[in-house]
C-alpha cells in the first residue's frame, strides 16, 4: 500500500504524532500558566483551617513561634534594595527587631515581649 504524498510538516509527523505533540504541548501550556492563578492565599497549620481572607499567608499553632531572619547590622546594611516593611531581628550593636521604612531601618523599641506590643 502506498503512502499519500503530502506537502509541508505534515509530510514529516503522522496524525498520532502531530495530536501527541498537541497534547504535550498544550500540559506544558497548563502547568505553566496554573501556578498563576493558584497564587492566592496560604495555610501553614496542623488543624487544616483556612487562611484568614485579609492575610496573604496565614501562620497558626499552638506549640511553634515563628523565626524572623536573624542576622549583624553589617548584614542588615548590606540587602540590596529592600522592601518597606522588611522585618529582620539584629544579633549585634542593639539587638532586637528592625524594619524598613522606606528609608531608614528603624528600631522597634520597648518590645521585648509579647504584652509589649498590645496597647
Amino acid at each position: 500500500m502506498k503512502r499519500k504524498a503530502t506537502k509541508g510538516i505534515l509530510a514529516f509527523f503522522p496524525a498520532k504524532r502531530i495530536k501527541t505533540l498537541l497534547r504535550n504541548a498544550l500540559t506544558a501550556g497548563l502547568w505553566m500558566i496554573l501556578p498563576t492563578y493558584l497564587q492566592a492565599l496560604m495555610a501553614i497549620n496542623t488543624d487544616g483551617s483556612q487562611p484568614d481572607n485579609s492575610a496573604m499567608l496565614d501562620v497558626k499553632s499552638t506549640d511553634k513561634g515563628i523565626l524572623i531572619p536573624r542576622m549583624t547590622q553589617a548584614q542588615r546594611d548590606a540587602i540590596n534594595a529592600p522592601a518597606t516593611g522588611l522585618l529582620i531581628y539584629q544579633t549585634d550593636n542593639n539587638p532586637g527587631f528592625y524594619y524598613w521604612d522606606g528609608n531608614n531601618w528603624v528600631s522597634v523599641e520597648g518590645a521585648k515581649k509579647i504584652d509589649d506590643l498590645i496597647d
